[in-house]
């Protein structure tokens, strides 16, 4: 029997090339070896790519290259139809480009990049069928495609870390679509912006070329760090970067590129921005001038940016650490060179609209904010949620140095220990309250807003972790926290009906972090009901373990819903698996 229709050989045992025009299209388009079995061959199964296996035989076309001239053909016919007295163009040119609106940041208008959802849809289909972009190797999307991708991403931006003004950067992708030609990309934001496009796009044409484009994203990141380009654009792409392998669950990649980002922040005094201590008390001999690596902002809106990242490079670079039990690269040790000045972030709409007070300083930031008294009076009318976020990622950086250093026979040290925990008490009754985010009409905010809350709660768990098996206040409040972290998931987590007709939640992946951290102390309480230690024998424990059984099943079947499919939450959801096993629950 011939190779061609004989069972598949065991891995490994391919014959050294397929007989001419034989191979399937997928090992052609790859120059793979193909061992020509049918329906799938020997590499495609292998590589998990059976989808994508098609054969040809003689002057047959397969499925695929019939769609793609079809496509081609009506690509062709519009743009006839488009320009009758012209040949069809690829030009890029201004005219070529959608119409300008007014962005959601304010009034600023986009001269060529429309964001409404008729463009979002148009865009997406764009992405789904343009099968003029070779997916089996890194090209720079077709201009409709980029536009798709671009769109798709805006919508969840901040999720994965985005600071930059959306109004300027919808502007800077319109120059660049109108004066760069379109061939391998070169500018390593839009190849990240592209790559989290793919992703959320859920084209699973994109996921063959997904892992070459992150490192092509990486290679192009390498190759400008020593530019003289826009240097909130290299940290914006690392942040974006830093986040896509988080989503991957590689750890050690995401923090490499974290600390890249890290780096440029304290290279770039963002730390320092609006500090209140005067340069001239500064010691230091200032043997080399640095003077030019940090321009001063030319704007209100540029300072802005500055601020916002700086405390998201901060936020990421805080939360990761402690996910992955390592040292954080931005330190605040209250040296003069290692304290944080800049000020609590404003919205970006007040940074776009200049209305930023001139007693906005900064100045020990971070020690004044853990350190004093938390009185909600003195805290500002309006919270921007980057601010939020930031100072509950601040608290939870701080629960984890306390809990570290925890002695239960420590008076001055459990003295700590209950300051920290009144702070993070009255920081939570300072944030918006869950049952009013629904009224909210950004669904990004609300994310946003869910995360700050959970990452509040994680810090009571963080602080109280240490004396969980053994002082019933603390166990009461890290089961409390995880219940919270639960309630709070539930104000993002599509309807049931929703999911079943492919609603997806698409979020920061820290969230399974929180969900995880939430679900171990839920599975903590069940083992230690089940096995009769001695603080749920009696008193508020002793009957809590039937309720969270409940609560703790219908948990993990949803926690699987946030970012479905990535690599960080299905190994988050095996961990789960794991810890129940080993406590038997």
């Amino acid at each position: 029997m011939s190779s061609a229709t004989s069972d598949p050989r065991p891995e490994g045992s391919f014959p050294s090339r397929a007989p001419k025009g034989k191979a399937c299209l997928a090992c052609r388009r790859r120059k793979m070896k193909c061992d020509c079995v049918r329906p799938v061959c020997g590499q495609c199964v292998r590589f998990n790519r059976e989808h994508d296996c098609e054969f040809t035989d003689g002057d047959q076309r397969s499925r695929t290259q019939i769609l793609e001239e079809n496509i081609a053909a009506l690509q062709a016919r519009l743009k006839l139809l488009e320009s009758p007295t012209s040949e069809p163009s690829t030009s890029t040119s201004p005219e070529s480009l959608p119409g300008a609106r007014e962005s959601r940041s304010g009034g600023h208008v986009d001269d060529g990049m429309d964001m409404s959802p008729e463009r979002e849809v148009e865009g997406l289909v764009h992405t789904k069928l343009n099968s003029q972009f070779a997916f089996n190797h890194v090209d720079e999307p077709p201009l409709t495609v980029a536009q798709g991708l671009i769109e798709v991403f805006m919508r969840y931006a901040y999720d994965f870390g985005f600071f930059l003004n959306r109004a300027r950067f919808v502007s800077y992708c319109t120059r660049k679509f109108s004066t760069t030609a379109h061939h391998a990309p070169v500018d390593p934001l839009l190849c990240t912006v592209y790559l989290w496009g793919s992703i959320l796009s859920q084209d699973d044409r994109w996921t063959i070329v997904e892992e070459t484009y992150a490192t092509h994203c990486a290679s192009l990141l390498i190759s400008t760090a020593s530019s003289e380009g826009n240097f909130l654009h290299i940290i914006q792409a690392e942040v974006l970067l830093a986040n896509y392998y988080f989503h991957s669950a590689r750890f050690s990649e995401g923090r490499n590129h974290l600390s890249i980002a890290s780096s440029l922040v304290v290279t770039h005094k963002l730390g320092k921005i609006r500090n209140q201590i005067p340069l001239t008390l500064n010691a230091k001999l200032d043997l080399v001038d640095m003077s030019q690596y940090v321009p001063p902002p030319e704007s209100t809106l540029d300072e802005g940016e500055r601020i916002h990242c700086f405390w998201t490079v901060y936020s990421l670079d805080k939360v990761w650490a402690m996910a992955v039990d390592r040292q954080s690269f931005i330190v605040d040790d209250g040296s003069p060179s290692g304290t944080v000045e800049t000020p609590w972030p404003l919205s970006m709409k007040e940074f776009e609209e200049g209305d930023v007070p001139e007693s906005y300083r900064g100045g020990h930031t971070m020690m004044s904010f853990l350190h004093q008294p938390f009185v909600p009076e003195n805290q500002p009318a309006v919270m921007s949620p980057v601010c939020l976020r930031s100072q509950a990622v601040a608290l939870l950086s701080k629960a984890g140095w306390l809990s570290s250093a925890a002695s239960i026979d420590s008076a001055p040290h459990l003295e700590f220990l209950n300051e920290h925990d009144i702070l993070i008490e009255k920081f939570i009754l300072h944030l918006p309250l869950l049952e009013t985010l629904s009224s909210f009409d950004d669904p990004e905010l609300i994310r946003h807003l869910v995360l700050t809350h959970m990452i509040a709660r994680l810090s009571m768990m963080q602080l109280h972790n240490v004396f969980i098996d053994s002082n019933l206040t603390s166990t009461v409040k890290c089961l409390s926290a995880s219940k919270a972290i639960a309630a709070a998931y539930k104000v993002i987590l599509p309807k049931r009906s929703d999911i079943i007709r492919g609603a997806q939640l698409h979020a920061d992946p820290f969230l399974l972090i929180c969900l995880t951290a939430s679900a171990k102390m839920m599975v903590n309480d069940l083992s230690n009901a089940k096995n009769g230690h001695h603080l749920w024998r009696t008193g508020p424990l002793c009957n809590s373990h039937t309720y969270m059984g409940v609560v703790l099943n219908e948990y993990v079947e949803t926690i699987e819903e946030a970012n479905r499919g990535s690599a960080l939450t299905e190994t988050q959801v095996a961990k789960i698996g794991a810890m129940r096993a080993v406590g038997g629950v």
